[in-house]
């Protein structure tokens, strides 16, 4: 059967239905993010953890003799041996910036504007 424009408008509902839902699970998992955020100051603790320096072929360099908040996590010791990928502190905390204005959208209050696409980018992977 070939599609009319009202078949395609009601696909169209459907997908805006299954994305608002996905907004819903994400704006729930935001929330309870944020919650374990806050009270476990996780900002601190990720800005008191070993780092260390990249190195031009992307690979893990020399230990910093002090956390450096610039550079990344170093996953090569037992404490953070878990972390998916290398990250620094600096954009962990811009990743719960992040979450803090979707939350903010969420439950309409002032958003400041912020290249979030920037700090979104910051989290891809492979």
């Amino acid at each position: 059967m070939a599609a009319t424009p009202q078949s395609q408008a009601i696909n169209g509902a459907n997908d805006e239905l299954i994305i608002m839902q996905q907004l819903q699970q994400v704006r729930a998992a935001i929330d309870n993010w944020l919650k374990q955020y806050t009270a476990s100051a996780y900002s601190t603790l990720w800005n008191a953890m070993a780092t260390t320096a990249v190195n031009g072929d992307g690979s893990l360099g020399t230990a910093d003799g002090s956390p450096n908040n610039a550079h990344v996590i170093d996953t090569r010791l037992a404490g953070a041996a878990n972390l998916l990928t290398p990250i620094s502190a600096n954009n962990l905390v811009n990743g719960a910036a992040l979450f803090q204005a979707l939350d903010a959208f969420f439950t309409n209050q002032a958003v400041a504007t912020s290249n979030r696409d920037a700090i979104l980018n910051l989290f891809r992977s492979g």
